[in-house]
């Protein structure tokens, strides 16, 4: 598969303890190690960072890794208005309308044809972040706990060194039909991105002082 995002861990630590995590579009995060390529670990983050509508007659929606969403009716491409983040951020859903003779986009201020057949936009966020072991590329804690951290604290002990943090954005946007309320499609796009950063000792602190060029002191001043 396709590589996303590289995220780049542990700048600081000895070139042999460097790692590379790289998502992958169908959701899997692997670990690498920097200096020869050899997979440490993997594991899965959720579904696929992308999944798209089919519809009927040459119809489809799909979305891009960037948040944009496209739509392909009539033999030709056309991308909605706002992306995918933009709708989950909005306070009330954004109005869709196929107007007849005309193309799809928003509802006009000047109402367009007599009769629009209008739909809903209705976008939604949800995040997970994962704490990830930087020797083995396994997952230490999940937020939300799926329930299985109880076993991941047994499995990795009381194990001092920070984890790699990442954090899965996954956005979802419905259009339902504004008559009868009919779920018309649905899309999803997600993007994985660290947030955290481990060395060697386990010491994030220090590493963050590192990479700014200041020493632990001035960073606890």
């Amino acid at each position: 598969a396709a590589a996303a995002a590289v995220v780049l861990l542990g700048a600081a630590a000895a070139a042999a303890e460097h790692r590379i995590m790289i998502s992958l579009v169908d959701g899997r995060v692997v670990t690498l190690d920097a200096a020869t390529g050899a997979e440490i670990g993997v594991f899965a983050s959720g579904g696929p960072l992308v999944s798209e509508h089919a519809g009927v007659n040459g119809e489809a929606v799909v979305p891009a890794l960037s948040g944009h969403i496209y739509e392909h009716a009539d033999g030709s491409w056309a991308a909605l208005p706002y992306t995918a983040a933009e709708l989950a951020a909005m306070d009330a859903p954004a109005m869709q309308c196929a107007f007849e003779g005309g193309p799809t986009g928003l509802l006009p201020a000047d109402g367009g044809s007599p009769d629009p057949r209008c739909g809903i936009l209705v976008g939604s966020r949800d995040r997970t972040i994962f704490g990830v072991d930087v020797e083995t590329g396994g997952v230490r804690w999940v937020h939300p706990d799926d329930g299985e951290n109880a076993n991941r604290r047994a499995a990795f002990g009381k194990d001092a060194r920070s984890p790699a943090l990442l954090q899965r954005e996954a956005y979802t946007v419905r259009a339902m039909d504004a008559v009868d309320g009919a779920e018309r499609w649905k899309v999803g796009v997600a993007t994985i991105s660290a947030f955290g950063l481990s060395d060697a000792d386990g010491d994030v602190a220090g590493l963050v002082a590192a990479s700014r060029g200041t020493d632990d002191e001035a960073c606890d001043a």
